[in-house]
């Protein structure tokens, strides 16, 4: 929310909680960009329901924990090595 990120801004620092999260997105976010070669599908497809994790947006899913990540992680594997996705 953009309350926390005002907060958080003001004291320069994040939560660990935070700070894992905001670590699993943006290696998620990579992989995305890596896979769909431009940032408007890789958002696309991360804020986009996806019926291999009940259709539930891959970002949620990311943010929730690292289990949820991996999740993501192998679907994207899966569409940049060709595996059914």
């Amino acid at each position: 929310p953009k309350a926390t990120y005002e907060r958080r801004k003001a004291v320069h620092r994040l939560s660990s909680d935070e700070g894992t999260r905001l670590a699993r997105v943006a290696r998620v976010w990579g992989l995305a960009v890596d896979v769909w070669q431009n940032e408007e599908e890789a958002r696309d497809f991360l804020f986009r329901p996806h019926p291999m994790i009940e259709d539930k947006r891959p970002i949620d899913v990311v943010i929730m924990s690292e289990f949820g990540a991996e999740m993501v992680v192998d679907i994207l594997a899966g569409l940049k090595y060709g595996s059914a996705a």
